[in-house]
């Protein structure tokens, strides 16, 4: 790699407000930087990542046979009673939609300013029933719709399935072996770690991560995901 090249993305991260940049090749580090006031070995706020990373652990629950099927439908794996505006268009979403944030599930997020539903599910005391009790805006796989409220239900979804938070599972199953010993995530007031953001890791520990996506999945020689591809 062109040193020249790498030195000017150093100063174009100063230039830019950013935060950390680190360049990976081949599983070295080639570049690391942290601007003022960020230091190495300071979590990090990671944001929408955390999505990235549930997403993933969904992964690791159907490779090990927790989940059966990505079309398996929501509502079976929660308990009905009390779940407001159920109809059939409800009862149809699955799995795959909640990845592919086509829920159907209304949900108000604009990319930039404000997010009123982010701020109702908040303020709520049981942030699942919240999501739930949603009107639908349309049929489920009909339209994508940026939701933190469908991720969310995917944590919720890990935990029905393990018995634990999604912490936890990924502490087991993926920060454990990628070496990743020192993580922050919160959680909603029933102990679901939250989804739509709110992991800090640190910079370092988000190469990682991605070094394996690069990898398809492999780290060390040892299928830490399922490969692309995989129809299981």
């Amino acid at each position: 790699m062109d040193p020249e090249e790498l030195a000017n993305l150093v100063a174009f991260g100063a230039k830019h407000s950013f935060d950390s940049l680190l360049v990976v090749r081949h599983g070295k580090i080639v570049v690391e930087a942290y601007y003022a006031p960020y230091a190495a070995g300071i979590l990090h706020a990671v944001n929408s990542v955390t999505k990235a990373v549930i997403s993933t652990l969904v992964a690791i629950v159907s490779e090990e046979g927790l989940l059966d099927s990505p079309s398996h439908r929501v509502l079976d794996l929660f308990d009905r009673r009390g779940i407001a505006n159920l109809d059939e268009t409800k009862e149809s979403i699955t799995v795959q939609n909640l990845l592919d944030m086509t829920s159907g599930l209304a949900w108000m997020q604009p990319p930039y300013g404000g997010s009123p539903s982010v701020t109702e599910m908040l303020d709520s005391p049981d942030w699942v029933k919240f999501i739930l009790d949603r009107p639908m805006s349309n049929a489920p796989g009909a339209a994508f719709n940026y939701s933190d409220g469908d991720a969310q239900l995917l944590s919720a979804i890990i935990t029905r399935l393990t018995g634990t938070s999604a912490m936890e599972y990924a502490k087991a199953k993926l920060f454990g072996p990628l070496g990743i010993n020192e993580v922050f995530w919160a959680h909603d007031p029933q102990g679901i770690s939250m989804a739509g953001y709110g992991l800090y890791l640190q910079p370092r520990d988000m190469a990682k991560i991605g070094y394996r996506y690069l990898r398809d999945g492999v780290w060390e020689g040892k299928q830490l995901l399922p490969p692309l591809g995989s129809t299981k």
